[in-house]
């Protein structure tokens, strides 16, 4: 069921550092199939107008791995975060014609269709610039703090290593699970700066750019954190 009023980039770059293999994580296989390859099929069976994929490290051997019909690499050739991912797949969503961008990373091959189309509906009923898919695991160790205001609105999301004491004990997390505004993403990505403790363009940042102009950035809570 093609709902095609937005596009979806899936974020595939990186170095799998944590991972502990010189190769991609999203070629290694689980339960018979590529990491990456869950990720692909629900973002295509979400029905969006386009499905890109950003790739860098070990990139042609994740295009040769998952590769398939409706899928478009952007090859990002230095990593410098997930905002920068997103600044090099510019010239694609600027031919896009739907109104949402939902981002999404590699990773997460529990991520249903259902659950990606809900965000994006959740996003555009909203009228919100940005929507961030947040989840309450049972140990929210590792994850960004969702920093919320009194009416509810998500004011920041917050990375642990440069949490105060107090925001450490949010239970709300970011999945890293976005869903944007088209034109205000193209808009506002060249505002994100790499002067943070990650010496990289984060595209999270944007939820504080936001804020900062007075535009809406709302919460989707899923109830499964897995």
């Amino acid at each position: 069921m093609a709902n095609q009023d937005f596009s979806t980039v899936i974020l595939a770059a990186g170095k799998s550092t944590r991972f502990k293999s010189e190769r991609s994580k999203l070629i290694h296989m689980l339960a018979g199939r590529p990491l990456g390859d869950y990720v692909v099929s629900t973002a295509l069976t979400a029905g969006p107008e386009t499905v890109l994929m950003v790739v860098g490290h070990n990139a042609a051997a994740v295009r040769d791995t998952l590769a398939r019909p409706g899928l478009q690499f952007v090859e990002q050739k230095e990593q410098r975060g997930t905002g920068h991912a997103l600044m090099v797949a510019r010239p694609q969503l600027e031919k896009c014609k739907g109104s949402a961008v939902a981002v999404i990373v590699g990773d997460v091959p529990l991520l249903r269709p259902e659950t990606l189309r809900g965000l994006v509906a959740a996003h555009q009923r909203a009228r919100a610039l940005a929507s961030v898919l947040t989840m309450r695991p049972d140990n929210p160790s590792g994850y960004g703090r969702i920093v919320r205001s009194r009416s509810g609105a998500v004011q920041a999301i917050v990375e642990e290593k440069v949490c105060s004491s107090s925001q450490r004990k949010i239970r709300e997390v970011s999945s890293g699970i976005l869903c944007f505004s088209r034109t205000e993403l193209l808009k506002h990505l060249d505002k994100l700066s790499d002067k943070n403790a990650q010496k990289e363009y984060l595209l999270t940042d944007l939820v504080s750019i936001f804020n900062q102009l007075r535009k809406k950035v709302v919460a989707f809570p899923i109830a499964d954190a897995r």
